[in-house]
């Protein structure tokens, strides 16, 4: 059976700094909260990934988060026609960032 995977990133685990990229399954997506410069999903298991980030830039666009929700449908028929595995991203292409998916297997 496909799934449809979000890509985000969190912080890391381990005692080094920075943030690790993740990839969530959509279904384990419990909440999502935004704010006018980022995009958070908390999991079933508590953790939080950062799914869109444009702070110390310009803000994402009014009810961008509403772009994801309405791409969900798409990709879970998507993943289902095909069997293959599909990914949603944020993409930040200049002042028009927007979510897209992909088949898994094209990101590697």
């Amino acid at each position: 059976m496909a799934h449809v995977w979000i890509y985000g990133r969190r912080q890391r685990t381990d005692s080094a700094l920075g943030l690790v990229a993740v990839l969530a399954r959509s279904d384990t997506v419990s909440a999502l909260t935004s704010s006018p410069q980022q995009i958070t999903a908390t999991l079933d298991d508590g953790s939080i990934i950062v799914l869109a980030d444009r702070r110390g830039g310009g803000g994402l666009p009014d009810d961008y988060q509403l772009g994801l929700i309405a791409l969900l449908g798409p990709a879970r028929r998507r993943a289902a026609d095909t069997g293959d595995d599909v990914v949603i991203t944020a993409t930040d292409h200049s002042q028009a960032p927007a979510w897209t998916v992909q088949r898994a297997q094209d990101l590697w």
